[in-house]
């Protein structure tokens, strides 16, 4: 009996891992083996960066196609003999890499160490209570938000980017939000800016 039991056991972890890689959306199992292909050839480091919603239900579009709908759209960038590459994922169609311009990636690696412990930081106002000055912290789920993930080696670094933090500037109209500076001018902004400004002309709809 305790056998039998052990052999289930197995059997259960072995089923569930395989339903966890099968539960990956479409667009995650083509990243992913896009990663696998890319580091088999190697490529060092690769950006991955995509949009995300606490509260949205994203259905998107497929540009020039009104068939599919897909809930993800993601993006690669990586260098590759002499080459900088730009390639679109989703749960509808295969896309071809684009040859884009080198400025995402060149400030990357110009600024990989600042980009590594840079963070955005959420908007902070100075109020007057009771006579006394207080920091007080300012937060909105309902606003999209950035991901950008770097493949290095063996390693993957994570940076969010919520857009209420990044381009609030004054809370309750009023009040400047001292943070609002120093996230504008932050590496990790200037890497997201110059990403869009590769997808945005071949990808509207990002």
């Amino acid at each position: 009996m305790k056998t039998f039991i052990t052999i289930i056991f197995f059997l259960s972890l072995h089923y569930l891992s395989n339903a966890q890689v099968d539960m990956l959306l479409t667009t995650d199992k083509k990243i992913y083996a896009k990663i696998k292909e890319l580091k088999a050839k190697n490529v060092d480091t690769i950006i991955s960066y995509y949009i995300g919603c606490s509260n949205c239900d994203f259905i998107l579009r497929v540009p020039n196609d009104t068939s599919c709908h897909t809930y993800e759209q993601k993006y690669l960038i990586w260098h590759q003999d002499h080459q900088y590459y730009l390639e679109r994922f989703d749960d509808c169609k295969e896309y071809n890499p684009l040859v884009i311009n080198s400025a995402p990636y060149e400030l990357l690696i110009r600024n990989y160490s600042k980009i590594l412990k840079e963070r955005i930081r959420t908007p902070e106002f100075i109020k007057i209570v009771n006579g006394k000055r207080e920091l007080l912290h300012s937060s909105d789920n309902d606003y999209p938000y950035y991901i950008i993930k770097i493949y290095v080696g063996n390693k993957i670094i994570k940076k969010d980017i919520d857009e209420y933090d990044l381009n609030t500037k004054y809370l309750d109209g009023k009040h400047p939000n001292r943070n609002y500076l120093p996230n504008q001018r932050s590496a990790l902004n200037k890497l997201k800016t110059l990403i869009e400004k590769e997808v945005l002309p071949h990808y509207p709809d990002k």
